[in-house]
C-alpha cells in the first residue's frame, strides 16, 4: 500500500487553502459583528464616552527634574 507523493501534497495544498480562505471569511464577519455592536451601544449610550485608553502606548509626560 504505497501512496504517491504529489496527490497528497496537492491534497494538503488544497485543504490548507480552503481553510485559510474560511478562516479569513470567519475573521471578517466577526470584525463586521462587532463593528456594528460598538456602533449600536456608542448610540444608545446618552452620555458622551471618556477618552479611550490605549493598551499599549502611554503618553509622554516629560519630567520637570534634571
Amino acid at each position: 500500500m504505497e501512496m504517491e507523493l504529489y496527490p497528497l501534497l496537492s491534497a494538503i495544498i488544497l485543504v490548507t487553502t480552503i481553510m485559510t480562505v474560511v478562516l479569513a471569511l470567519f475573521s471578517y464577519l466577526a470584525y463586521r459583528a462587532r463593528g456594528r455592536r460598538q456602533a449600536r451601544q456608542s448610540v444608545s449610550l446618552t452620555s458622551p464616552s471618556p477618552a479611550p485608553v490605549s493598551r499599549v502606548f502611554r503618553r509622554y509626560t516629560p519630567s520637570l527634574e534634571q
